[in-house]
C-alpha cells in the first residue's frame, strides 16, 4: 500500500485505489470548511488502494503558469495560502516581472479574458514531464514546456478563449521563461516542501475517497485516468479541466492548498475532499451543459437574470458556467449523500443555496432519481430535457418570489463615494415596509465601520439607520445580508437580496 516510487520531480506520486463496494444509500472555488491552524497531520487508518489509480502531484507546468499570472498581477492568482512559500517565490523571481511571458499573460488577461480556469487548461494541456527528469535539462536549454503536435494545432479540450496563435506564442515565451528566470532551481529546491504535500494528500485520498462512484453515478469510461495537481500557489483556488487524447482521457482536479499546519505547511483533512469530487465532475458534466446548450439556454438565461451579480461575484460570468457550476454542485451533493448520509448531503445543498444556486435542492432531487435509475438505462444526456424542465420550473418560482423581494433605492454613503470621516451613520432607504428589529449586517476580511450605537428602523419601516465612527482614509466595506444570514425582510418575510456597501473615507 502507498505511492509508487517517484523517480524524480517531473513524476506524479500515483496511489492505486481498491474500489468499494457499498449497497444502499440514500438520497462544492471556494472550498468549504476546515481551520487553517492545527498541528501536523494527525495519526490516521491505515490508507487504502485504489483503483483505478489516481496521481498526485506538484506538477511544475502548474506551479509555472500560477507563478506567471501571478507575476502579472491577475488578483486570482495572488491568494496563496503558504505565505513562506510564496513570499520565496516572489524574492526568486522579482526580475522577471516584466518578461515576455509576463506581459502576454497581462495582454491575454486583458484582450482574451484569460485567467482563472483557462490558465489551469493551459497548464495541464502541456506536454506533462517525463519521469526521468529529463525535463529539467530541457527547461535549462529553453526546450520545456511545449504544446503536443509541434504547436501547430490548438488542443482541442483546451479551453476556448485561447486560440491557437495565442497559445503557441505564449509557449514559446513560457520556455525562454523558464530558461532564464532558472525556474527548475528554484522548483527543485521545493522538493522536500512538494514531497510532503503529495504524502499528506495521498493519505487523505487513501483513507476517505470513494473514486468508484464515478463510475457507478456517470457510467464506466475506461479509457480516462484521473490526475490531481496540488498548486500552491492558488490559495483557494480550484478547476477541473480536462485533456482529450487519441486514445482516451485525463481527468484533472487543479487544487488550490488553504490549509495550513502550526508550522505553515500544507495539511489536508475531510473539508477537502468535496472539492476534488466537485473538480472532477466538471470533466464529466461541462460537455452535457455544451452539448444541450440549445435546450437549456432559455431556462438558463432566466436563471442568470435573477442571479447575475452574485455569480459575478463568484467570477461565474455567463449562464452557460452558472449551469455547468449548477450540475457539478448537484452531482456533488449525490456524492455527499452517499458516502457520507442524507444529513450531510441536506447540509451541503443548504451551503450551496446560500451561495446562490437557489434551484439546487430541485437539481439535487434530479439527480437522486437519475442516481437510482427510477427509469432503468437512462443516461446524464437522458435527463437532460428533465433538467431543463426542473431549471424553467425554479426560474418561474424565483421570478414569483424575487416580485415579493424588498429592494434597496438608495444608501448613504453610497457606494464607492469618497466620504468624510466625520459621518456618523449609515443609512439605508428600502422600496417597502421592512420587519422592524431584525437585519443582518455582515463583516468581510475589509475593515468594517465600529458600530457606535443600537441599529434602527425609522418610523415608516423604509430606512435603516447604524450609528457608525469612521476612521479617516479607510475603505470600509460591509454587506446587509449574505450567505445563511438574512435578517432585512420586508414587513410580509421575504429576505432582501444580498447588497454590498464599500466606500472611502477622507
Amino acid at each position: 500500500m502507498g505511492s509508487g516510487k517517484k523517480e524524480s520531480r517531473g513524476g506524479p506520486a500515483v496511489l492505486a485505489l481498491v474500489l468499494l463496494c457499498s449497497a444502499g444509500g440514500t438520497g462544492r472555488a471556494l472550498p468549504p470548511g476546515g481551520a487553517e491552524g492545527g498541528g501536523a497531520q494527525a495519526a490516521a487508518p491505515a490508507r487504502r488502494e485504489l483503483d483505478p489509480p489516481i496521481a498526485v502531484r506538484v506538477d511544475p507546468r502548474v506551479e509555472l503558469l500560477s507563478l506567471v499570472f501571478r507575476l502579472a498581477g491577475s488578483p486570482e492568482y495572488r491568494r496563496a495560502r503558504l505565505e513562506a512559500y510564496a513570499a520565496e517565490a516572489d524574492r526568486f523571481f522579482e526580475g522577471m516581472r516584466e518578461h515576455e511571458a509576463v506581459k502576454q499573460a497581462r495582454e491575454l488577461r486583458r484582450r482574451a479574458g484569460i485567467g482563472y480556469d483557462a490558465v489551469a487548461s493551459f497548464a495541464v494541456h502541456l506536454l506533462p514531464p517525463d519521469p526521468s527528469g529529463k525535463w529539467k535539462e530541457d527547461a535549462r536549454a529553453g526546450r520545456w514546456p511545449r504544446l503536443p503536435s509541434g504547436e501547430e494545432e490548438r488542443p482541442r479540450s483546451l479551453e476556448a478563449r485561447w486560440t491557437a496563435k495565442a497559445a503557441a506564442d505564449f509557449a514559446a515565451a513560457l520556455r525562454d521563461f523558464v530558461a532564464k528566470s532558472r525556474f527548475v532551481r528554484f522548483f527543485s529546491a521545493q522538493e522536500e516542501l512538494y514531497e510532503e504535500a503529495e504524502s499528506r494528500m495521498q493519505d487523505l485520498l487513501g483513507r476517505s475517497l470513494r473514486l468508484e462512484w464515478f463510475d457507478r453515478f456517470f457510467g464506466p469510461r475506461p479509457s480516462k485516468t484521473f490526475h490531481l495537481e496540488l498548486a500552491l500557489l492558488n490559495g483557494g483556488l480550484c478547476f477541473g479541466p480536462r485533456v482529450a487524447l487519441p486514445g482516451g482521457e485525463e481527468l484533472h482536479c487543479v487544487l488550490g492548498v488553504w490549509l495550513r499546519d502550526d508550522r505553515g505547511r500544507p495539511r489536508f483533512d475531510e473539508t477537502v475532499l468535496p472539492t476534488v469530487v466537485h473538480e472532477f465532475c466538471h470533466s464529466y458534466c461541462n460537455p452535457r451543459i455544451d452539448a444541450h446548450r440549445a435546450l437549456l439556454e432559455g431556462p438558463g438565461r432566466r436563471l442568470w437574470k435573477l442571479s447575475a451579480a452574485g455569480m459575478r461575484r463568484q467570477a461565474y460570468k455567463t449562464w452557460e458556467t452558472m449551469l455547468k457550476e449548477t450540475l457539478v454542485r448537484g452531482c456533488v451533493v449525490r456524492w455527499v449523500a452517499r458516502t457520507r448520509g442524507p444529513a450531510a448531503a441536506g447540509k451541503e445543498c443548504e451551503r450551496q443555496r446560500a451561495l446562490g444556486f437557489e434551484w439546487l435542492g430541485e437539481v439535487a432531487d434530479l439527480l437522486a432519481a437519475y442516481e437510482s435509475r427510477e427509469e432503468r438505462g437512462k443516461t446524464l444526456d437522458g435527463i437532460m430535457p428533465r433538467f431543463a424542465e426542473v431549471l424553467s420550473k425554479e426560474a418561474e418560482r424565483l421570478e414569483a418570489f424575487e416580485a415579493l423581494r424588498p429592494k434597496v433605492l438608495r444608501m448613504s454613503p453610497a457606494p464607492g463615494a469618497r466620504t468624510d470621516s466625520s459621518v456618523t451613520e449609515i443609512r439605508v432607504w428600502f422600496d417597502r415596509p421592512m420587519k422592524r428589529g431584525s437585519w443582518s449586517v455582515m463583516k468581510t476580511d475589509r475593515p468594517f465601520p465600529k458600530v457606535a450605537g443600537r441599529p434602527s428602523f425609522e418610523e415608516d419601516g423604509r430606512c435603516f439607520v447604524l450609528p457608525v465612527r469612521l476612521r479617516p482614509e479607510t475603505s470600509y466595506e460591509l454587506w446587509f445580508n449574505r450567505g445563511r444570514a438574512l435578517g432585512f425582510r420586508s414587513a410580509e418575510g421575504a429576505p432582501l437580496r444580498p447588497v454590498r456597501l464599500r466606500f472611502r473615507t477622507r
